[in-house]
């Protein structure tokens, strides 16, 4: 490939690059070494076709690129690892129903004493309740946290990437398939991305304001909502 100046100084890699990001690097080297069926080859071309005159479009996004580029690939790799794997959680679907079992339960009973009309203290059993399985589970829940944590922080700056790329609709297979998959559950990624940030901002109260993190998660279990959300 060197000797064919597929790579190396003034190669064809670097006449078509040089790609923005770390995974461009590694998707066009592979384009270029690997050899693609006939079908695919049509896929490319008439992406390349629909992509030509998008040149706006186009420069926008290698900005983007550029800007993303600084990150490491590994944490995008652990935060890959983290999203692909099943729950974390043993008898997740029996916590998660415990959960919303002892939050409306505590406020209900605490909204019945605080109004007067059945004055009673019975809220502070699923209040121990909710404390008991917090800290039960509270190994598990952080490991969680921070797994998905250590690589959203890099992947944060590819949801500009992923709005400008959501933004244009295209018509070519290869392009449109692409679109749809970019989602989760039918949430676009742009907005899946901004609910995970939002998710992991709340479980930096643990971090950065202890004195606050216990009583939010005493009385409504946010770390359990943020990982059910």
């Amino acid at each position: 490939a060197v000797d064919l100046d597929v790579f190396g100084r003034a190669s064809l890699f670097q006449w078509i690059g040089p790609a923005a990001t770390e995974y461009g690097h590694r998707t066009l080297a592979s384009w270029l070494l690997s050899p693609a069926s006939a079908p695919e080859i049509l896929s490319r071309q008439a992406a390349l076709s629909e992509l030509a005159p998008l040149d706006g479009w186009r420069e926008q996004l290698a900005s983007f690129g550029v800007l993303a580029a600084s990150h490491r690939p590994d944490s995008i790799a652990a935060f890959r690892r983290w999203a692909e794997r099943g729950p974390a959680l043993r008898g997740l679907a029996v916590i998660k129903v415990a959960v919303y079992v002892i939050v409306a339960s505590m406020w209900i009973l605490g909204a019945l004493d605080l109004s007067g009309v059945m004055p009673n203290s019975l809220w502070g059993i699923p209040l121990l309740v909710g404390i008991a399985l917090s800290f039960a589970t509270a190994h598990a829940v952080t490991r969680v946290f921070d797994e998905a944590g250590t690589g959203e922080r890099t992947l944060s700056q590819y949801a500009s990437i992923f709005e400008h790329i959501d933004s244009q609709r295209f018509t070519s297979p290869g392009l449109a398939a692409l679109q749809q998959t970019m989602s989760a559950e039918g949430r676009p990624a742009p907005l899946a991305m901004r609910a995970l940030n939002r998710i992991l901002s709340f479980a930096d109260l643990r971090r950065g304001a202890a004195l606050l993190h216990f009583p939010i998660q005493a009385f409504t279990l946010w770390d359990f909502h943020c990982l059910f959300a």
